[in-house]
């Protein structure tokens, strides 16, 4: 998983963008999973955060599904918003 920005403490208000990139994906018809799930983001490879709050701090990783075809769940990422 990649960010940007790339540190882990953003401050309130501020936008980030959390992305899952498959290693020999290919361009291949993938579908998401986002970790926490009651966030229930889009299927997409990009987790977007317009304006964070205190409330998206936390764990986030993520998962590819193609078929019966699952890469497993990324290593988390722990974002603090300040």
């Amino acid at each position: 998983m990649t960010r940007q920005p790339s540190w882990s403490q953003i401050f309130r208000g501020e936008r980030v963008t959390l992305r899952c990139e498959i290693q020999g994906g290919g361009g291949a018809q993938w579908t998401y999973e986002w970790r926490p799930t009651s966030r229930n983001p889009p299927t997409s490879s990009e987790f977007r955060i317009i304006s964070a709050t205190e409330s998206y701090s936390g764990e986030y990783s993520c998962m590819g599904r193609r078929g019966y075809e699952i890469t497993g769940w990324s290593d988390a990422f722990r974002l603090t918003v300040l």
